[in-house]
């Protein structure tokens, strides 16, 4: 007998389509969940280890986070021989929390993500041209390097080699690489790569002198081979306290080095790259196996259902002279075509499905890029074990059944009074504890997203102007704004408390106090509804409003009428009560307010009502 002709399984199916739809949908649509998040986990826990020398790239950072200052690579070099090379990454505007500046192509404006790099990017690490070579592009100051999917956005089918792109209005750059998105990496994606020749041109405060923004950049040391770069973490740090600020005021007590392939999920603080969360991989991974579990508990549970439609043409089978491994491989078979089939579908359904996903978990999931021999293997493998796991139990029932248990109804009456109940329970089971887990989720999640956070949050929209430049543009919009009938408020801050505003680090009685700085406008206050607590009646510009959490760190009162600052004695306008900086989940920090104006975003306060 050849046990791979389906025709009787066929007609089955054909027969009983309700059973036939339930385990195939039921089965795809499970499939199409464990793929993504199996392709999601793989990019994940293979972070950057594409790199040919990633055993010997680290991060230079600290115990507090995997930044550094603009300037410190070339020093670290030219003392330590341990180092063969280092590289920057960096963002243009950090404190906008963007990296977008207008770019001028062929006289039209694109707002454009920009990363600054050495000009050795791409020997230091492994990412791939799509054209050029390492060794040429980026080789001039003025080269830049754009990803694939904004030179298809910008010049669509022509060739960007060559373009010239104006920056800033008069920074011309040319075009002399396209390289692939970059991803997978701690590495974040942006549109053009710029040498870092050119960054006191955007940002006047990359000072490599006196590492005045010490948390600017993210610095990349290449070890060289039989070296340990580990071995010289005190020593650096002792170098760095009488050179680097941070380390001389005792900000930070520690040089650590992170490993390239460990840097996205450090614990390190870090805005400018790529992190993860490894958790959220692991439980998205235990969802998946949850997932495929009770797919296949479902297809064991159905087709033991339905075993005593099968059972009477297995018995017929076995008294016409099929032995038993012939009845046992025919039903394996069966699962394992069923399960190829659900596996087609799942894929299709997955890529269907994979704009949502991205959506969701803030990435891009690359589906083909696992269509590699390797990984069609596995599949091959894995469709194989689920088929034969779905396929054991019915398998072992029919094919050891006897024909006269057939006959007598004693085979329908067991499976469904033994079996069927066993795997109803467990999937009850385990469904009401997935429940109860989901409950607690939702609730946690709720409170998160409705969490008071101090300050008003309805109905105010915060844009991001640096791109307009001058602050007379700046307050022209505003104005624009302001005769708008829905507008009931404009303001011009510098720094919100959606964005964290500017930290300035000052030395007070022997520790660092980190203030996080707003510089805003009577406006903003009201807008916000921040609460003032105090008032001091202070006409001075240089007085500031000081967080109640702020007056702690100094040991304050709450009618204390100056503070150090810098200097001793600078005015305290007035006291506010403590908001949220960022998100909930940040910590508590102290706040300084300076009313003044001075426009790097514009908030609006819109009444909720008509269009504009």
């Amino acid at each position: 007998m050849n046990i791979f002709k389906f025709n009787s399984f066929l007609r089955f199916l054909r027969h009983h389509k309700a059973y036939t739809a339930i385990e195939v949908f039921g089965l795809s649509i499970s499939l199409m969940f464990v793929i993504l998040i199996i392709v999601y986990a793989r990019q994940e826990l293979t972070t950057d280890r594409f790199h040919r020398d990633a055993e010997r790239i680290y991060m230079l950072g600290n115990e507090e986070m995997n930044m550094s200052a603009y300037g410190i690579g070339e020093r670290v070099k030219e003392r330590y021989p341990e180092i063969e090379d280092y590289c920057y990454v960096t963002g243009c505007i950090l404190f906008a929390g963007s990296d977008e500046v207008p770019v001028v192509i062929e006289n039209k404006k694109w707002n454009t993500s920009v990363s600054f790099v050495n000009g050795n990017f791409f020997s230091f690490f492994s990412f791939p041209l799509v054209v050029g070579n390492e060794d040429y592009v980026m080789s001039n100051k003025s080269d830049v390097v754009i990803s694939e999917s904004y030179g298809r956005k910008v010049f669509g089918r022509e060739s960007p080699i060559g373009k010239t792109l104006v920056m800033n209005d008069t920074l011309s750059f040319v075009v002399n690489g396209v390289m692939k998105d970059i991803r997978n990496s701690v590495i974040k994606y942006n549109d053009i790569l710029v040498r870092t020749d050119n960054l006191r041109n955007f940002r006047s405060d990359m000072d490599g002198n006196t590492f005045n923004n010490a948390l600017s950049t993210n610095l990349f040391l290449k070890e060289r081979e039989g070296s340990s770069l580990a071995s010289k973490a005190e020593d650096m740090r002792d170098y760095f306290k009488g050179l680097y600020w941070f380390y001389e005021r005792e900000v930070v007590e520690t040089v650590q080095f992170i490993p390239i392939t460990e840097a996205y999920y450090a614990h390190q603080d870090g805005y400018m790259y790529n992190k993860g969360d490894k958790k959220l991989v692991l439980i998205l991974l235990t969802v998946g196996l949850l997932i495929l579990i009770f797919a296949v508990i479902n297809y064991i549970n159905l087709t033991v259902a339905q075993t005593g439609f099968r059972a009477k043409e297995m018995a017929t089978r076995s008294l016409l002279g099929s032995s038993w491994w012939e009845l046992f491989s025919r039903m394996i078979g069966e699962s394992t075509v069923l399960t190829f089939i659900s596996f087609l579908i799942g894929t299709l359904l997955a890529f269907a499905a994979r704009p949502y996903a991205e959506r969701i978990l803030d990435t891009s999931i690359d589906l083909y890029g696992m269509l590699t021999p390797v990984n069609i293997l596995l599949v091959v493998v894995a469709i194989i074990l689920i088929g034969f796991i779905t396929g054991f139990l019915p398998a072992v029932l029919i094919s050891k059944t006897k024909a006269v248990d057939v006959v007598k109804g004693g085979f329908r009456k067991k499976t469904k009074m033994v079996f069927s109940r066993f795997f109803i329970t467990f999937q009850n089971g385990i469904t009401i504890a997935l429940i109860a887990a989901a409950f607690v989720m939702i609730t946690q999640i709720n409170h998160l997203i409705k969490a008071p956070l101090g300050y008003n949050t309805k109905n105010i929209i915060e844009l991001s102007v640096m791109e307009l430049q001058s602050k007379e543009r700046i307050m022209t919009l505003a104005n624009e704004f302001r005769q708008l009938s829905q507008v009931s408020l404009v303001s011009t801050p510098a720094g919100t408390p959606f964005n964290g505003g500017n930290n300035n680090t000052i030395e007070f009685e022997g520790r660092s106090i980190g203030f996080q700085t707003l510089t805003v406008d009577s406006a903003f206050m009201e807008m916000m509804g921040i609460e003032i607590i105090r008032e001091n009646h202070v006409s001075s510009d240089k007085a500031f409003y000081l967080s109640e959490y702020a007056l702690k760190e100094e040991n304050l009162p709450l009618d204390a009428h100056t503070f150090s600052y810098y200097e001793p004695d600078v005015p305290i306008a007035g006291v506010f009560k403590d908001f949220q900086l960022n998100n909930i989940l940040h910590g508590k920090r102290p706040v300084l307010i300076q009313i003044k104006k001075n426009g790097r975003f514009i908030s609006v306060e819109y009444s909720g009502t008509g269009t504009g």
